[in-house]
């Protein structure tokens, strides 16, 4: 697990870094805390997919993910000090949506306006789709999943609708057709089906039983039983 002062926790912006604190130039103070995001957010969705493949408990928590969401790909790949500071010079710290725990919070609290979340971006509903997933399974493998499904749903409601908003433009579709983060509205389709169906107790079907397995033909068994028609 993760431990006090590691990756998980909170390191700060561009503008709080202190050269004579790190003892390294800002640039190079960034880039290293940025790559301890990035492992801390990597490792989170990993647990995340573990959790449902193999139908238990995540090891880590959305409490725990206490970080910023990763910076923009281009400022991570910036090669020198000068071009670091030249794409940081407009990244204003307004712009950035602060951790994916505040995220998950707006999505499942009983008002929404959904005013505040105009800078989120795909990056951040890919995020925020494994932190609901991961929530839906600690609740699942607790056995109170039926007693809180209508808030994950509308949580699920929300966050297809900001979908919808940051993937209708053409640049926007050329971003999220990167990676995991073009499959994030099949991991809300996952999520809706977890709440809906996860708590049936179906005799064919071994996953609906919320055992642990390290089987993943149960998880298979269960998408195929349910999916996409």
């Amino acid at each position: 697990m993760w431990k006090q002062g590691d990756a998980l926790e909170p390191k700060g912006t561009h503008d709080s870094l202190d050269d004579s604190i790190t003892g390294q130039p800002k640039w190079q103070s960034f880039h290293s805390q940025e790559i301890r995001t990035r492992l801390a957010i990597c490792s989170f969705f990993i647990d995340s997919c573990f959790a449902i493949m193999f139908n238990s408990y995540p090891l880590l928590t959305l409490g725990e993910l206490s970080i910023e969401f990763p910076c923009r790909n281009d400022i991570f790949e910036a090669e020198t000090a000068a071009e670091y500071e030249h794409l940081t010079m407009f990244d204003s710290p307004e712009l950035r949506w602060k951790t994916p725990s505040q995220l998950i919070k707006d999505l499942l609290q009983d008002t929404w306006t959904g005013s505040s979340l105009e800078h989120v971006t795909a990056m951040h509903l890919m995020v925020t789709i494994c932190a609901l997933q991961s929530l839906v399974m600690t609740l699942r493998c607790s056995l109170v999943l039926e007693a809180t499904g209508a808030a994950i749903l509308r949580a699920a409601d929300r966050w297809e609708d900001l979908w919808r908003t940051v993937t209708e433009g053409s640049k926007t579709r050329t971003m999220t057709g990167q990676g995991f983060v073009e499959h994030s509205d099949e991991l809300c389709w996952l999520v809706r089906t977890l709440v809906q169906q996860g708590q049936l107790k179906v005799p064919d079907c071994r996953y609906t039983h919320i055992l642990p397995t390290d089987n993943i033909k149960d998880f298979h068994d269960f998408l195929c039983r349910y999916k996409i028609t």
